[in-house]
């Protein structure tokens, strides 16, 4: 076995180590580190020194709301934009003004029944311009104006 550096009192990324903390079950050094957000957690230190393990997990949760916030729109690089799909504008909508349970229709607030958002004028790209419907309120209204697909 080769002999334990001492890495005490070193910064790896967010984490400085505190002291060694034993041995982990195939041998290899377990280090005692502090994360700068106060967390503190047992990591090997060869994971430490190539760099795979750089915090307690608060970067990768900083990094992943980063991309959450920066990644709408045309700066996302699954954004399709107008090419977008009619199920995926529908699913915007779902994710905007959330899942209708009534039908602003019929009036009806059965659980059972399903609700859709439906768009009242084409406009797909305005989330505003869509109304909670039952699915068969919903399949009669498209009936009368028509469809996006075969315009």
């Amino acid at each position: 076995m080769s002999r334990i550096k001492d890495i005490a009192s070193q910064r790896f990324g967010r984490f400085v180590v505190m002291h060694m903390d034993g041995f982990n079950k195939r041998g290899h050094a377990v280090w005692l580190c502090l994360c700068d957000c106060g967390v503190s957690k047992r990591v090997q230190g060869r994971h430490l020194r190539d760099g795979s393990t750089q915090s307690c997990g608060c970067l990768n949760r900083e990094k992943a709301a980063q991309r959450r916030r920066e990644g709408t729109g045309d700066r996302n690089g699954m954004w399709k934009g107008v090419a977008a799909s009619y199920f995926a504008k529908h699913m915007r909508v779902n994710a905007i003004r959330g899942r209708p349970q009534r039908c602003e229709q019929c009036g009806t607030t059965d659980p059972t029944k399903t609700y859709e958002w439906a768009s009242m004028t084409g406009n797909y790209d305005d989330v505003n311009d869509y109304r909670r419907m039952c699915r068969s309120c919903h399949r009669k209204y498209d009936g009368i104006k028509p469809s996006p697909r075969t315009r």
